[in-house]
């Protein structure tokens, strides 16, 4: 009887476990595919403002722990040498980020551009990859759980079998028992 409720637990929790992996796994291709068209768009909107254009820069200076003024002058001088602008310096973590802006010229404005377009095409291209492998992994782990399942009933077949015989032997010694006396 023990064996039996062994197996019953065998079979109830992988058969539960397989029911809300393919839940969480529809959950997730949903909000992936959402993800998915936000991203699917590789143009860019049309720029349609007529005011003045930036381009922005994002410095984080390596193995800067506490920032010296000798080596925040150098960072701004030479920042400024390029016609940047300093707009805010962050400190998160104990690590420095400067933010610069400087006008966009219009000559820069399609280079700029395309590399933003490219960008969003890597991006595009990562995620779906991403996407694929985890697709990949969660039909592997379905598999392995069905075969599991399946070994797992395989077993309680056999076990059901075996106390099937076991309950015919206990009949017959009791019915040679009987005969005995």
């Amino acid at each position: 009887m023990k064996k039996l409720a062994i197996v019953l637990m065998m079979i109830i929790l992988p058969v539960s476990f397989a029911m809300g992996a393919v839940t969480n796994t529809a959950k997730h291709k949903q909000y992936v595919q959402m993800a998915i068209k936000r991203d699917a768009s590789l143009s860019l909107h049309k720029v349609t403002w007529k005011g003045k254009k930036w381009e922005y820069l994002v410095e984080h200076p390596t193995n800067i722990r506490h920032i010296h003024t000798v080596r925040f002058e150098e960072i701004l001088d030479t920042a400024g040498q390029h016609g940047w602008e300093l707009v805010t310096v962050s400190h998160a973590f104990h690590f420095y980020g400067f933010y610069f802006k400087r006008p966009l010229l219009a000559k820069k404005l399609k280079a700029h551009r395309v590399h933003l377009t490219q960008s969003k095409a890597y991006r595009a291209k990562n995620t779906a990859i991403a996407q694929r492998q985890i697709d990949e992994s969660i039909q592997r782990r379905i598999a392995n759980e069905k075969r599991e399942l399946a070994g797992v009933q395989q077993m309680n077949k056999a076990l059901q079998q075996e106390d099937a015989n076991l309950k015919a032997v206990n009949q017959d010694l009791k019915t040679q028992a009987k005969l005995r006396k």
